[in-house]
C-alpha cells in the first residue's frame, strides 16, 4: 500500500496519511511536550510517527510557512521550525518529499470556493469535511476546531493527486 502524507508542521497542527485511493489511513496530532505556545515538538514521536510508517511512505507533503506582516520574530522562528523538524525526519529516512507553499493546494482544492484572506480557513474546513466526512474536526484541543487536521488531510490529497499513481500514468 502506497500512503501520501501530509503534514501541517505548526504547533496546533497535524500529520494525516491517506492511501492510493485518497482514503484515511492515519491521523496524528504534532506531539507536543508542554502546553501551548510554551510546548515544544516532541521529536522522537514526531520522528515515530514517519518512521513507523515509512516503508509503505509513497511520498510526504510538508506545507512551508508563509509568514504575514507584521509578525512577531519568536512567533516567525517558531513556523520555520517545525517546518525544519519535518523536513529533517523525512530527509534523514531517504523518503521522498515536497515543500509545499499553502496556495498550491489551496488552488488546487479549493476551486470555487473563496479563498480571501478570512475565508480561506473555513473554505479548507468545508472541503475536508465533504472530502472526509469520517474525519472528527471538532474541538480536542481548547483553541479551536481541528484546522491544522483539515489542512494536513488536504496537503496529504494534494500529494496523492500531484505524485500519486494516476499522475504518473498521464
Amino acid at each position: 500500500m502506497n500512503l501520501y502524507f501530509g503534514i501541517d508542521p505548526g504547533k496546533q497542527g497535524w500529520v494525516v496519511a491517506l492511501d492510493e485511493c485518497g482514503d484515511l489511513a492515519g491521523e496524528w496530532p504534532i506531539p507536543i511536550i508542554g502546553k501551548g505556545a510554551k510546548g515544544d515538538y516532541d521529536l522522537r514521536r514526531c520522528a515515530d510517527i514517519i518512521r513507523d510508517q515509512a516503508t509503505a511512505i509513497a511520498h510526504v507533503g510538508i506545507e512551508k510557512p508563509i509568514i504575514k506582516a507584521p509578525a512577531a520574530r519568536s512567533s516567525v522562528a517558531k513556523q520555520w521550525d517545525g517546518y525544519g523538524i519535518w523536513r529533517g525526519i523525512a530527509a534523514g529516512l531517504e523518503l521522498p518529499y515536497s515543500l509545499v507553499p499553502a496556495k498550491d493546494w489551496q488552488a488546487a482544492l479549493l476551486r470555487g470556493k473563496p479563498k480571501g484572506r478570512d475565508e480561506v480557513k473555513t473554505s479548507a474546513m468545508l472541503r475536508a469535511v465533504e472530502l472526509w466526512p469520517e474525519l472528527n474536526f471538532k474541538n480536542t484541543r481548547p483553541d479551536g476546531p481541528e484546522q491544522g487536521k483539515a489542512d494536513a488531510a488536504l496537503i496529504a490529497e494534494y500529494i496523492r493527486q500531484t505524485y500519486g499513481e494516476r499522475k504518473k500514468k498521464k
